[in-house]
């Protein structure tokens, strides 16, 4: 079993374009988002506008290998959470960690601290086709809401009450 280092992102520049390039393998590449947003979706400082990055590393060989943004209600980047509540933002396990239970343990440390800051619930949302995702947010308690589109592609909303 592969041992990780969760913490917070280090804004190093050096680090900067490994991000964008972690988050362009996970969701270009893995068909979730077309390559003509991913440029400006993907960008460093609009992922680090948005909120906390909280990153996963590879304790051997220190690669990236998965992420997730906890999103205040007040960021710009919010779209569903009001005050009290927080948002999570693009959860992503690069496709060689897969299967070690890092994506279980990025939102377990999301849920952690949004409990010892005293949030009341989280949201978030996924592509429908996103089953896996789907299947780890429930187990962890979170309901399904609804669904709603952007542009062509459609998401599932779920919230948990933390």
């Amino acid at each position: 079993m592969i041992e990780f280092e969760i913490g917070d992102f280090e804004e190093i520049e050096s680090k900067l374009a490994e991000l964008t390039a972690f988050l362009t393998e996970v969701y270009v590449l893995g068909g979730y988002t077309p390559p003509e947003i991913a440029s400006a979706m993907f960008a460093p400082q609009a992922v680090l506008a948005r909120g906390t990055l909280i990153i996963a590393r590879d304790t051997n060989s220190q690669a990236l290998a998965g992420s997730i943004i906890m999103v205040p209600h007040d960021s710009p980047a919010c779209k569903f959470a009001q005050a009290g509540e927080i948002e999570i933002h693009l959860l992503a396990v690069k496709q060689a960690y897969r299967g070690q239970h890092l994506g279980k343990r990025l939102v377990k440390e999301v849920i952690h601290r949004a409990q010892k800051s005293g949030q009341t619930k989280i949201i978030l949302w996924t592509q429908t086709k996103m089953l896996v995702a789907q299947r780890l947010y429930e187990s962890l308690g979170f309901e399904r809401q609804s669904t709603f589109q952007i542009q062509d592609r459609e998401f599932m909303l779920y919230h948990l009450q933390v």
